[in-house]
Parts: C-alpha cells; structure tokens; sequence
C-alpha cells in the first residue's frame, strides 16, 4: 500500500473520527493503491462546521482576494499535473495522455473561470473592497462616504455616461 488518504476539514488533514477506512484498488491492476479515511455523517458534521465557521472570514474578504486564492489552487494543480494524472490513470484506469491529463486541465481551467468570474457580479465588476481593503486598514470616512452604499457601484457602473 503506497498512501494513506485523510479528510480535508478544517484546514488540515485528519482522520476519519471512527478511525475507519476503505481500500482503494487499481481496476487495471487490482493493487491497493490507499487506504482512505472513510467520513461518516460525524465528519460531514465536522466539515459543516469547519466551513461555517470559516465563512465569515471569506465573506470579508474581496472579490479580488478571493479570485486570487482561487488562481492559487489552479497554480497548485498545475504544478502537480503530471502526479495527479498519474494517480487518476493509477485510481481509476483512465489512459494518461487520452483523458487523466486532459481531466486536470479541465480542473485548473474551472478554478482559472471562478477567479475570474468572483470578480464580476452580474457581468460588472465590483469595487476593490468590502468594507475593509485587504491590507486590514478600514477606509477614512470621507473614502468610504464617496463610495456610497455597497449597491451603489451597480447604478454607477451600469448607467453610461452619456
């Protein structure tokens, strides 16, 4: 057995919390490939939880941070391209060059379209904060005065000047 497969909650990597797992086997070869951590409803719990207490942190942040985070996982999965499509061919029996590689381009591409479409709000683009800029500092009064109510850019940005 060459792996042993966690859950992602929370931001790390853990167990499943009754310990159990399942073998993953090659359908070329029938070789065990992992063990992966099996989740129960107890860790989908966890996970929910994990999430929902996360998401005020994400929400603060703006549209450009959050599309940078996201071109972060696709130069992620870019860099380990060949490994994923090594695992997917191992995993699952596809042909490397005829589908795994092609199924990790369709990957980065998909992390590459939500980066660019959570900076645009019904195809506008949105202002370049939320209320606090990403370096922390909240905006001086008069700043965030002009920039009006959080709406406010839709009737600037939709209307045309003339």
């Amino acid at each position: 057995m060459s792996e042993q497969v966690k859950l992602w909650i929370g931001g790390e990597w853990v167990d499943a919390e009754d310990g159990a797992t399942f073998d993953a086997t090659s359908p070329s070869t029938g070789e065990v490939i992992a063990a992966v951590a099996e989740g129960s409803r107890a860790d989908a719990r966890r996970a929910i939880r994990a999430a929902t207490a996360a998401a005020p942190a994400w929400g603060r942040s703006s549209a450009f941070d959050r599309a940078a985070a996201m071109r972060r996982v696709a130069a992620s999965i870019d860099r380990r391209r060949d490994a994923l499509a090594d695992t997917l061919a191992l995993d699952q029996g596809k042909p490397k060059r005829a589908e795994a590689f092609d199924e990790v381009d369709e990957l980065i591409a998909y992390f590459e379209m939500a980066a660019a479409d959570a900076t645009r709000a019904e195809g506008l683009l949105p202002p370049s904060r939320t209320g606090t800029p990403s370096s922390g500092r909240r905006l001086p009064p008069r700043a965030s005065a002009r920039l009006g109510s959080p709406d406010a850019w839709r009737t600037r940005i939709s209307q045309p000047a003339w």
